[in-house]
């Protein structure tokens, strides 16, 4: 593989200009494979001291500069170079870091003092615990220090990475490999799977996909060297849109509410004249979000305002999940159900008024809450209030009597039955709270979950 490098350094507040703009051009019309941009910070420290103390560009500026100097060559529909960049680069954050700001030009990361290090550590390690060895490995340690015993004695607990690499080569090759490569094979390990976990709450499943939209800038100054967009300004354009929940784009404009309705969606020029008229740019407008699966069933009774949900743009919430509702349930059941639910539940502030499924709904409307609310009634309360808290089959006068129960309470406006995980088989119903009765169209169909529209 041909490869042309860029190796500054610096400590110093002046630097030489390498002119790395040369280097991208140069490296692509000689059809290079690879070129190597080594920021200050990098290298292998066995440069003269003038170069380490005058040459370089800090690291993030170099790469950034090397990007928009490739980018400029695609645009004009140019070849540009495969990207190398190094420069002081050691974690799994750093090499994420690197990938994006080089995106798509950047296609490795070089880190040669990263693995350096676990490489003299392991040869140490070896010459100190077998002395045999010391000359062969060049070890410099007569014995482990303390920082080493106090992880192990033996390579198998001392290397991390020891008892998957010997499952990879079986137990008589790993007799065979040096410390120092068993310690550099664990630094891999390491980085790879630090890769793997910011790649992952990236959303990124691949390196080929990572992009400059993965990272932003910490500070104005870093924003405006690498055209990475400020912390606070990333997806600025995407806060400023009007999403109808239809699958429809977004799009920007005006919504116009009258009595608490919408009743126009549309451009500025569209709308009739409004007696107030609202800017909340920097937002996004959309319907309200459904909480599918909730146990506010209490809680909202002693907190109706909802707070933890409506700062989240929850408006609708579906309650009593998991076999677990409160209702129906008879006085004598009320305490050891709200004791057996309260780890879900929570404990409620104030008392069971209510023993029928309609007399609860009944609670919930009095509570006036903020949110929308569409209640199961669960199989695990019916069968407690039939049967109690004795582990039984039912006879079957007791389950005839949890079937009436049953459909008393969807005729009383319970949306569905929930078991432990019947709740995931849906069919139609018809029945939902009142308060969703009052606010909410008919029932539409989810893949997983009905809900009220």
């Amino acid at each position: 593989m041909t490869s042309y490098g860029c190796h500054p350094f610096s400590r110093a507040g002046l630097s030489l200009h390498l002119r790395p703009q040369r280097r991208v051009r140069v490296a692509s019309e000689l059809d290079f494979e690879l070129l190597t941009i080594d920021g200050s910070g990098g290298g292998t420290g066995m440069s003269p001291n003038d170069m380490l103390d005058n040459w370089g560009v800090p690291s993030v500026l170099l790469h950034a500069k090397a990007h928009d100097y490739a980018f400029l060559r695609a645009a004009a529909g140019k070849k540009v170079v495969d990207l190398a960049v190094g420069g002081g680069l050691a974690k799994p954050s750093q090499a994420f870091k690197a990938l994006a700001l080089g995106a798509p030009y950047v296609k490795a990361v070089c880190m040669s003092r990263s693995f350096m290090i676990p490489a003299f550590l392991g040869c140490n390690i070896e010459g100190a615990l077998h002395p045999e060895r010391r000359e062969r490995v060049h070890g410099a340690w007569s014995a482990p220090p303390k920082t080493v015993l106090d992880i192990g004695d033996t390579p198998e607990t001392i290397f991390a990475g020891y008892h998957a690499l010997k499952e990879r080569l079986g137990a008589d090759e790993m007799a065979h490999i040096p410390y120092g490569a068993i310690a550099m094979w664990t630094m891999c390990d390491r980085l790879g799977a630090g890769l793997q976990h910011h790649m992952a709450g990236a959303r990124k499943f691949g390196v080929e996909h990572i992009d400059r939209t993965d990272i932003c800038a910490a500070n104005r100054e870093t924003a405006q060297e690498t055209g990475i967009p400020f912390i606070t300004e990333q997806d600025d354009e995407l806060a400023r849109r009007i999403v109808d929940g239809t699958g429809n784009p977004w799009r920007k404009g005006c919504v116009g509410v009258r009595d608490g309705r919408i009743v126009a969606v549309g451009s500025a020029h569209d709308m009739p004249e409004a007696r107030t008229v609202l800017d909340i740019g920097g937002n996004i407008l959309c319907p309200g979000f459904i909480d599918s699966h909730s146990h506010s069933d209490l809680r909202i009774i002693d907190e109706p305002l909802a707070l933890p949900k409506i700062m989240q743009g929850i408006t609708t919430e579906n309650v009593v999940l998991d076999s677990m509702s409160v209702a129906p349930i008879s006085d004598k059941n009320k305490e050891p159900w709200s004791t057996s639910i309260s780890g879900l539940d929570g404990v409620a502030q104030k008392p069971w008024g209510w023993n029928g499924f309609a007399s609860y709904l009944n609670a919930l409307d009095a509570a006036k809450p903020s949110v929308n609310l569409s209640s199961y009634v669960g199989l695990g309360t019916v069968r407690l209030d039939v049967m109690g808290m004795e582990d039984r089959p039912p006879t079957a006068e007791e389950l005839r009597l949890m079937e009436e129960s049953v459909a008393r309470c969807m005729e009383e406006g319970a949306r569905h039955f929930g078991g432990a995980h019947l709740h995931a088989q849906q069919v139609p119903v018809h029945g939902r709270t009142r308060r969703a009765r009052q606010s909410r169209g008919p029932l539409r169909r989810h893949p997983r979950r009905a809900y009220a529209q």
